[in-house]
């Protein structure tokens, strides 16, 4: 499911895209120390995925 999907509105889209980038900082940065083996494009999938089901979470939360 694509995160842009639990965003509605137009103005969403600037917290969505600054929080996904800020989300992704903070997970590659811990990740690089475990995974020095992954080639680059396998780091940055892994990244791009774990930082959409961050976001599907905190999406989920705040509709409670």
């Amino acid at each position: 499911m694509d995160v842009d999907n639990f965003f509605h509105t137009d103005a969403q889209l600037p917290y969505r895209s600054q929080r996904k980038a800020t989300i992704r900082e903070g997970i590659a940065a811990r990740l690089r120390r475990v995974c020095p083996d992954m080639t680059e494009t396998e780091f940055q999938s892994l990244v791009d995925e774990m930082a959409e089901k961050q976001l599907q979470s905190e999406r989920r939360l705040s509709d409670w």
